[in-house]
């Protein structure tokens, strides 16, 4: 199985949940929670495989971007099939206590679309083997941590601490892309495996582009 294939699958729960929630709630967390165990289960395998000597599991699919640089790309190695597992770990047990947690309220239908889909960024973000679309799953993160921090939506306090991070982080997003961009233009491609075998070779990146990704 592909290492990506859990991202779209969590994002596919998240566009069915406000309305699988909201007619059988604990079907879905069911659901939620053995899909997330599967999740783990596979990246537990992957990285087994990986550390006992195994080559990445790399995956490029076909895309209609009129650039040839940009890739939809992903690649698993040890450190982002760690990540992964971590990332899939937490949802799960957010899943099981969410079965107890949740009751009777209508809450958990606006609460777990933004949450699956800021997992989905996350898994997108330690997967992604190319530079724009590392970009485009970063932004995600910051459009759904802005929902899921103003989730009390009632709350002035919370509204405004939501708008803080999407600002922050979107701003910051904007000079990270930047960055990535400048550095592709240096060594001809957004392939971060690429970026890795230059610099394993010996090749040190321009400093403007790295300081403008750290700011993001």
């Amino acid at each position: 199985m592909p290492s990506e294939l859990p991202i779209f699958l969590t994002l596919l729960l998240a566009a069915a949940s406000p309305w699988w929630f909201g007619a059988a709630r604990r079907s879905f967390l069911l659901c939620g929670a053995l899909l997330h165990g599967g999740h783990l289960l596979l990246y537990g395998g992957q990285l087994a495989a990986v550390a006992g000597g195994g080559p990445p599991r790399d995956s490029l699919l076909p895309h209609a971007f009129p650039s040839e640089l940009i890739r939809i790309a992903f690649s698993a190695n040890a450190w982002s099939l760690v990540f992964a597992m971590m990332i899939t770990g937490i949802g799960l047990l957010i899943f099981l206590y969410a079965l107890g947690y949740f009751g009777s309220s209508p809450k958990g239908s606006r609460f777990f679309a933004p949450l699956l889909a800021f997992e989905a960024a996350m898994l997108g973000v330690v997967l992604a083997d190319d530079a724009v679309m590392l970009f485009l799953f970063w932004e995600l993160t910051s459009v759904t941590s802005f929902f899921l921090i103003g989730f009390q939506h009632t709350e002035r306090t919370s509204r405004w601490n939501a708008l803080q991070a999407l600002l922050v982080t979107g701003l910051g997003g904007v000079a990270m892309l930047a960055g990535f961009l400048m550095l592709g233009h240096h060594w001809g491609t957004l392939s971060l495996s690429g970026w890795r075998a230059e610099v394993a070779g010996g090749a040190l990146p321009p400093l403007a582009p790295m300081v403008l990704i750290l700011l993001g």
